[in-house]
Protein backbone atom coordinates (compact mmCIF):
# COMPACT_ATOMS: atom_id res chain seq x y z
CA UNK A 1 0.00 0.00 0.00
CA UNK A 2 1.44 3.50 -0.51
CA UNK A 3 0.63 6.72 1.13
CA UNK A 4 0.05 10.05 -0.41
CA UNK A 5 1.63 12.67 0.63
CA UNK A 6 1.89 16.18 -0.86
CA UNK A 7 2.26 15.26 -4.56
CA UNK A 8 4.60 11.79 -4.04
CA UNK A 9 3.90 8.21 -3.01
CA UNK A 10 5.00 6.97 -0.21
CA UNK A 11 5.22 3.29 1.35
CA UNK A 12 3.10 2.76 4.09
CA UNK A 13 3.96 0.65 6.84
CA UNK A 14 1.50 -1.05 9.88
CA UNK A 15 1.02 1.34 12.57
CA UNK A 16 -1.76 1.59 15.26
CA UNK A 17 -2.51 5.08 16.99
CA UNK A 18 -0.87 5.23 20.03
CA UNK A 19 -1.95 7.38 22.98
CA UNK A 20 -2.82 10.24 20.55
CA UNK A 21 0.88 11.24 19.73
CA UNK A 22 1.46 9.50 16.57
CA UNK A 23 1.25 6.28 14.36
CA UNK A 24 3.31 3.44 15.41
CA UNK A 25 4.36 0.11 14.16
CA UNK A 26 7.25 -2.49 15.43
CA UNK A 27 10.19 -0.15 16.80
CA UNK A 28 13.98 -1.48 17.15
CA UNK A 29 14.52 -3.16 20.68
CA UNK A 30 17.48 -1.00 21.69
CA UNK A 31 15.98 1.92 20.25
CA UNK A 32 15.67 4.72 23.64
CA UNK A 33 12.07 5.92 24.28
CA UNK A 34 10.85 8.22 22.03
CA UNK A 35 8.99 11.33 23.67
CA UNK A 36 5.98 12.76 21.83
CA UNK A 37 8.14 15.63 20.79
CA UNK A 38 10.61 12.94 18.89
CA UNK A 39 7.72 11.37 17.77
CA UNK A 40 6.26 14.53 15.84
CA UNK A 41 9.97 14.95 14.43
CA UNK A 42 10.17 12.16 13.29
CA UNK A 43 6.61 12.66 11.65
CA UNK A 44 7.22 15.82 9.87
CA UNK A 45 10.96 14.13 8.69
CA UNK A 46 9.01 11.12 6.90
CA UNK A 47 7.08 14.25 5.80
CA UNK A 48 9.53 15.81 3.63
CA UNK A 49 11.71 12.76 2.71
CA UNK A 50 7.69 11.73 0.78
CA UNK A 51 7.19 15.25 -0.86
CA UNK A 52 10.79 14.71 -2.30
CA UNK A 53 10.70 11.48 -3.12
CA UNK A 54 12.98 9.63 -1.16
CA UNK A 55 10.13 6.78 -0.50
CA UNK A 56 12.71 3.99 0.28
CA UNK A 57 14.58 6.38 2.97
CA UNK A 58 11.05 7.05 5.04
CA UNK A 59 10.39 3.69 4.58
CA UNK A 60 13.49 2.63 6.79
CA UNK A 61 13.30 5.44 9.07
CA UNK A 62 9.73 4.06 9.74
CA UNK A 63 10.93 0.63 10.24
CA UNK A 64 13.49 1.88 12.71
CA UNK A 65 11.62 4.14 14.72
CA UNK A 66 7.67 2.24 14.66
CA UNK A 67 6.30 5.60 13.75
CA UNK A 68 4.45 6.14 10.52
CA UNK A 69 3.28 9.46 9.14
CA UNK A 70 -0.60 9.25 9.83
CA UNK A 71 -3.83 7.17 10.65
CA UNK A 72 -4.51 4.27 8.19
CA UNK A 73 -7.66 5.75 7.58
CA UNK A 74 -6.63 9.00 7.13
CA UNK A 75 -4.48 7.69 4.39
CA UNK A 76 -7.85 5.61 2.92
CA UNK A 77 -9.16 9.12 2.71
CA UNK A 78 -6.19 11.37 0.59
CA UNK A 79 -5.58 7.50 -1.34
CA UNK A 80 -9.43 7.48 -2.21
CA UNK A 81 -9.80 11.14 -2.99
CA UNK A 82 -7.07 11.01 -5.37
CA UNK A 83 -8.05 8.46 -7.03
CA UNK A 84 -11.66 9.34 -7.63
CA UNK A 85 -12.74 6.43 -5.40
CA UNK A 86 -15.56 8.56 -3.54
CA UNK A 87 -17.61 5.65 -1.84
CA UNK A 88 -14.67 4.47 0.18
CA UNK A 89 -13.49 8.09 0.57
CA UNK A 90 -17.01 8.82 2.51
CA UNK A 91 -15.97 5.59 4.31
CA UNK A 92 -13.06 6.59 5.78
CA UNK A 93 -14.68 10.01 6.73
CA UNK A 94 -17.39 7.84 8.36
CA UNK A 95 -14.30 5.99 10.44
CA UNK A 96 -12.32 9.55 10.99
CA UNK A 97 -15.49 11.01 12.49
CA UNK A 98 -14.61 10.34 16.20
CA UNK A 99 -10.96 11.16 15.50
CA UNK A 100 -12.01 14.29 14.00
CA UNK A 101 -14.89 14.87 16.43
CA UNK A 102 -16.61 17.78 15.72
CA UNK A 103 -19.74 17.15 13.26
CA UNK A 104 -19.57 20.27 11.81
CA UNK A 105 -15.95 19.61 10.84
CA UNK A 106 -16.89 16.16 9.68
CA UNK A 107 -20.07 17.50 7.60
CA UNK A 108 -17.77 20.40 5.44
CA UNK A 109 -15.30 17.39 5.00
CA UNK A 110 -18.20 15.65 3.47
CA UNK A 111 -19.69 18.51 1.80
CA UNK A 112 -16.30 19.30 -0.09
CA UNK A 113 -16.45 15.63 -1.71
CA UNK A 114 -19.70 16.11 -2.83
CA UNK A 115 -18.39 19.40 -4.54
CA UNK A 116 -15.38 17.50 -5.79
CA UNK A 117 -17.70 14.60 -7.49
CA UNK A 118 -20.23 17.58 -8.83
CA UNK A 119 -17.66 18.98 -10.78
CA UNK A 120 -16.00 16.74 -12.00
CA UNK A 121 -19.54 15.12 -13.99
CA UNK A 122 -20.00 18.57 -15.10
CA UNK A 123 -16.75 18.61 -16.52
CA UNK A 124 -17.41 15.20 -18.17
CA UNK A 125 -20.41 16.44 -19.34
CA UNK A 126 -22.51 14.04 -17.13
CA UNK A 127 -25.25 16.52 -16.42
CA UNK A 128 -27.91 14.09 -15.05
CA UNK A 129 -25.46 12.48 -12.69
CA UNK A 130 -25.04 15.99 -11.65
CA UNK A 131 -28.26 16.97 -11.01
CA UNK A 132 -28.93 13.57 -8.95
CA UNK A 133 -25.92 14.09 -6.64
CA UNK A 134 -26.99 17.95 -6.16
CA UNK A 135 -30.52 17.12 -5.44
CA UNK A 136 -30.27 14.07 -3.58
CA UNK A 137 -26.60 14.13 -1.77
CA UNK A 138 -25.80 18.06 -1.76
CA UNK A 139 -28.82 19.82 -1.02
CA UNK A 140 -30.62 17.79 2.00
CA UNK A 141 -27.20 18.75 3.92
CA UNK A 142 -28.80 22.27 4.24
CA UNK A 143 -25.23 23.67 4.39
CA UNK A 144 -23.10 26.38 3.09
CA UNK A 145 -26.51 27.43 0.74
CA UNK A 146 -24.90 29.97 -0.78
CA UNK A 147 -21.99 27.63 -2.61
CA UNK A 148 -25.03 25.48 -3.42
CA UNK A 149 -26.44 28.14 -5.44
CA UNK A 150 -23.44 28.64 -7.27
CA UNK A 151 -23.41 24.67 -7.99
CA UNK A 152 -26.40 24.36 -9.56
CA UNK A 153 -25.68 27.64 -11.66
CA UNK A 154 -22.90 25.90 -13.28
CA UNK A 155 -25.34 23.35 -14.91
CA UNK A 156 -25.59 25.93 -17.33
CA UNK A 157 -21.90 26.09 -18.10
CA UNK A 158 -21.31 25.07 -21.60
CA UNK A 159 -17.13 24.56 -21.55
CA UNK A 160 -14.55 23.86 -18.92
CA UNK A 161 -13.46 27.25 -18.63
CA UNK A 162 -17.11 28.79 -17.93
CA UNK A 163 -17.36 25.76 -15.28
CA UNK A 164 -13.73 27.24 -14.08
CA UNK A 165 -14.68 30.03 -13.85
CA UNK A 166 -18.46 30.15 -12.28
CA UNK A 167 -17.29 27.72 -9.82
CA UNK A 168 -14.63 30.26 -8.35
CA UNK A 169 -11.28 28.74 -10.00
CA UNK A 170 -11.97 25.05 -9.87
CA UNK A 171 -9.19 24.03 -11.28
CA UNK A 172 -9.97 20.62 -12.68
CA UNK A 173 -9.94 16.77 -12.36
CA UNK A 174 -6.13 16.77 -14.34
CA UNK A 175 -4.98 20.05 -13.16
CA UNK A 176 -4.24 19.32 -9.33
CA UNK A 177 -8.23 19.89 -7.78
CA UNK A 178 -8.11 16.47 -6.05
CA UNK A 179 -4.33 17.59 -4.33
CA UNK A 180 -6.37 20.60 -3.81
CA UNK A 181 -9.06 19.55 -2.00
CA UNK A 182 -6.59 16.73 0.04
CA UNK A 183 -5.15 20.25 1.35
CA UNK A 184 -8.80 22.12 2.29
CA UNK A 185 -9.60 18.96 3.76
CA UNK A 186 -6.80 18.70 5.95
CA UNK A 187 -7.53 22.01 7.60
CA UNK A 188 -10.76 19.70 9.27
CA UNK A 189 -8.78 16.91 10.15
CA UNK A 190 -6.11 16.93 13.77
CA UNK A 191 -2.87 16.90 12.78
CA UNK A 192 -2.34 14.13 14.87
CA UNK A 193 -4.53 12.09 12.15
CA UNK A 194 -3.46 13.84 8.86
CA UNK A 195 -0.71 15.90 8.52
CA UNK A 196 -0.63 19.59 6.72
CA UNK A 197 0.78 19.58 3.66
CA UNK A 198 4.98 20.79 3.82
CA UNK A 199 4.40 21.40 7.57
CA UNK A 200 8.14 20.97 8.05
CA UNK A 201 9.19 23.74 5.47
CA UNK A 202 6.66 26.11 7.00
CA UNK A 203 8.18 25.97 10.38
CA UNK A 204 11.78 26.02 8.71
CA UNK A 205 10.64 29.15 7.07
CA UNK A 206 9.20 30.78 10.06
CA UNK A 207 12.03 30.38 11.94
CA UNK A 208 14.27 31.47 8.83
CA UNK A 209 12.24 34.53 8.76
CA UNK A 210 12.26 35.45 12.66
CA UNK A 211 15.91 35.19 12.78
CA UNK A 212 16.02 37.56 9.68
CA UNK A 213 13.85 39.78 11.81
CA UNK A 214 16.01 39.98 14.76
CA UNK A 215 19.25 40.07 12.73
CA UNK A 216 20.41 44.08 14.00
CA UNK A 217 22.67 43.95 11.16
CA UNK A 218 20.68 42.21 8.25
CA UNK A 219 20.10 45.33 5.64
CA UNK A 220 18.82 43.89 2.07
CA UNK A 221 18.65 46.36 -0.45
CA UNK A 222 15.79 48.34 -0.86
CA UNK A 223 12.56 46.67 -2.36
CA UNK A 224 14.70 43.33 -2.47
CA UNK A 225 12.52 40.09 -2.12
CA UNK A 226 14.27 37.99 0.45
CA UNK A 227 15.15 34.78 -1.06
CA UNK A 228 14.68 32.25 2.40
CA UNK A 229 16.53 29.11 0.24
CA UNK A 230 20.25 31.71 0.25
CA UNK A 231 19.93 31.61 4.17
CA UNK A 232 21.69 28.18 5.50
CA UNK A 233 20.04 26.53 8.19
CA UNK A 234 23.20 24.66 9.73
CA UNK A 235 23.80 27.73 12.06
CA UNK A 236 21.62 30.63 13.40
CA UNK A 237 21.97 33.81 10.50
CA UNK A 238 23.80 36.33 12.21
CA UNK A 239 25.39 39.45 9.67
CA UNK A 240 28.44 41.03 10.15
CA UNK A 241 28.85 44.61 10.76
CA UNK A 242 30.36 44.93 7.30
CA UNK A 243 27.42 44.35 6.01
CA UNK A 244 26.06 47.32 7.34
CA UNK A 245 26.75 50.93 6.83
CA UNK A 246 28.28 51.57 9.90
CA UNK A 247 31.62 53.69 8.77
CA UNK A 248 31.89 57.73 7.47
CA UNK A 249 33.32 57.64 4.24
CA UNK A 250 32.18 61.00 3.49
CA UNK A 251 32.15 64.48 5.36
CA UNK A 252 30.10 67.26 3.88
CA UNK A 253 32.63 70.45 4.72
CA UNK A 254 31.12 72.81 1.52
CA UNK A 255 28.30 74.26 3.92
CA UNK A 256 27.79 76.83 6.00
CA UNK A 257 25.99 76.79 9.17
CA UNK A 258 23.56 73.58 10.25
CA UNK A 259 22.91 70.66 7.92
CA UNK A 260 19.26 69.59 8.64
CA UNK A 261 18.56 67.32 5.68
CA UNK A 262 19.50 65.42 3.78
CA UNK A 263 18.25 62.44 0.90
CA UNK A 264 19.67 60.29 -1.79
CA UNK A 265 17.20 60.32 -5.73
CA UNK A 266 16.21 56.74 -5.95
CA UNK A 267 18.74 55.61 -8.55
CA UNK A 268 20.89 56.73 -5.73
CA UNK A 269 23.27 58.85 -7.96
CA UNK A 270 22.31 62.16 -6.25
CA UNK A 271 22.54 63.60 -2.88
CA UNK A 272 20.25 66.59 -1.91
CA UNK A 273 20.93 68.25 1.10
CA UNK A 274 19.62 71.20 2.71
CA UNK A 275 20.10 73.54 6.03
CA UNK A 276 19.52 76.41 8.31
CA UNK A 277 20.70 79.19 5.11
CA UNK A 278 17.38 77.71 3.40
CA UNK A 279 19.58 76.29 0.40
CA UNK A 280 19.08 73.05 -1.78
CA UNK A 281 22.33 71.56 -3.07
CA UNK A 282 22.47 68.56 -5.18
CA UNK A 283 25.43 66.28 -5.09
CA UNK A 284 26.53 63.62 -7.45
CA UNK A 285 27.34 60.27 -6.19
CA UNK A 286 29.77 58.21 -7.63
CA UNK A 287 28.36 54.99 -7.98
CA UNK A 288 31.58 52.77 -7.29
CA UNK A 289 32.91 54.51 -4.58
CA UNK A 290 29.93 55.44 -2.90
CA UNK A 291 31.21 59.63 -2.14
Amino acid sequence: MFEHNGDVLCPQLNGTLSNGVGLFGTKQSNMRELHSRDVEMLRLIGQYLCDKGLNGAYAQLSRESGVSLEHDDATELRHATLEGRWSDAHAAVDRLAPLIGDPESVDEVRFLLLEQRFLEHLEANEVMPAVTLLRNQITPMQRNTERVHTLASCLMCRTAAELSAQAGGWAGKDAGSRLQLINRIQAFVPAQTMLPPRRLEELIEESVRSQLSTCIFHNPPLGSTIDLDSVSLLQRHSCGMYNFPAFCIQTLHQRDGELWLCQFSPDGCYLAVGGKDANVDVLRVDAKRHT
